[in-house]
């Protein structure tokens, strides 16, 4: 199990924001469908990771300081139950989120050495 977790928070969550950034940076033009067996565990566990990144980076842009993965959650639960399903999804998500927000950070601090 411990495998697993650390291959689904490496390597799953580098190419899953790789290639949502992709998209969001115009770099590919398609469109990811989302979808597994019932249409709720990593269906919501994708949702979930893609909504929070959104969050992280229209925040940014606000200069907003707060993001709740839980409340994400919730949200997208309230639309269809069992969102997200159990604890190791929910821990992908927020290594997902994190990963994310750190090499976001490294990035900004590249950006200012470069500067000076």
């Amino acid at each position: 199990m411990a495998a697993l977790i650390k291959i689904a928070s490496e390597d799953g969550a580098d190419f899953l924001m790789s290639q949502f950034d992709k998209l969001q940076n115009g770099e590919e033009h398609s469109k990811i469908a989302i979808h597994c067996m019932a249409g709720v565990g990593r269906t919501g566990t994708l949702m979930g990771m893609i909504n929070s990144i959104i969050c992280l980076k229209e925040q940014h842009a606000l200069e907003n300081k707060e993001l709740s993965i839980f409340s994400i959650i919730r949200r997208l639960r309230e639309q269809r139950f069992e969102m997200c399903e159990t604890r190791f999804q929910y821990k992908f998500i927020y290594d997902s989120v994190q990963k994310y927000f750190k090499t976001e950070l490294e990035s900004i601090k590249e950006v200012d050495e470069n500067n000076e």
